[in-house]
């Protein structure tokens, strides 16, 4: 069956449901009618743990590495946990994080996307590597003044053992580089997020963010911006205005099964007036 995504201006949104708290997260969450087949982003899938070097022999030493890996600084806290079976929840293990912001927005919307990467990776690991099964993830945004906001949790129906775009950091850099150039943004910086595999942080400018938006309500922008968007294991793209300041944001964590999307105030009336368009794969 077609992937059960839509593209909804800047935002790859599943139909499954929603999940907000100082942005807009929407995400794969859970299940669906008996039979509903999980969603395989990458083209193709195995084991990628011991190539990426992830060895440790239990869940926390795992977690441990991904965090290492990712360069966590802003997650607090983190940790495994059991939750009983009840009558209304199957229960389980669930990878809890918590991330520290200054504020809602930008920076908090790229904290919660590097743990949901570290969330995705550790189900793959421990399905690869025969350590148990881990069945949820939450992740709580913690600002200043200690208020804590969850900001989100639960895989989406994903298969596992995802084996997303081997290709080099710079050749990748390369073609999106060229891809915001076809798309008359001017890049800022491509870097990358190693999980188990590299993850894509675009950021880029542009002089006219009413018609980026309106532009981005077609499939193939998002391929000519980002490429194979579906075959890197995740992705941070923000772009910004002629001031410096981000008017839109969107991520997607492939291996959790999820994605989301922030845009600037004004320019959201715009983005609800056009119909979503359903895709099956990269660009249409």
């Amino acid at each position: 069956m077609a992937r059960n995504r839509l593209i909804l201006v800047a935002c790859l949104v599943t139909v499954a449901g929603v999940a907000g708290a100082a942005f807009s997260a929407v995400g794969g969450r859970g299940g669906g009618p008996p039979g509903f087949k999980p969603v395989q982003y990458a083209r193709a899938t195995g084991a990628s743990a011991a190539a990426a070097g992830v060895d440790g022999r239990s869940l926390p030493e795992v977690l441990l590495q991904l965090r290492a890996r990712v360069g966590d600084g802003a997650i607090t806290q983190a940790g495994i946990g059991l939750i009983p079976a009840t009558a209304s929840s199957a229960g389980g293990s669930v990878v809890s994080m918590t991330v520290n912001v200054d504020l809602a927005g930008p920076m908090a919307i790229r904290r919660t996307w590097e743990a949901e990467l570290i969330a995705g990776a550790l189900r793959d690991v421990a399905a690869e590597r025969g350590l148990g099964q881990v069945d949820n993830f939450l992740i709580s945004t913690r600002f200043p003044d200690g208020s804590v906001v969850p900001a989100d949790s639960g895989f989406g129906n994903v298969v596992t053992s995802q084996l997303f775009d081997a290709s080099s950091d710079s050749d990748i850099a390369k073609r999106i580089t060229a891809g915001l150039t076809k798309a008359r943004l001017k890049p800022i910086s491509v870097s990358f997020v190693p999980v188990l595999q590299s993850a894509p942080v675009v950021i880029a400018s542009g002089d006219d963010p009413a018609a980026i938006v309106d532009a981005s309500h077609l499939a193939p922008w998002w391929t000519d911006v980002l490429g194979d968007y579906d075959n890197y294991e995740g992705y941070y793209l923000e772009l910004r205005d002629q001031d410096g300041n981000p008017f839109l944001i969107s991520t997607a964590a492939h291996r959790a099964g999820s994605s989301s999307a922030w845009m600037r105030p004004d320019l959201r009336s715009r983005s609800f007036s056009i119909n979503s368009v359903p895709t099956g794969s990269s660009g249409g």
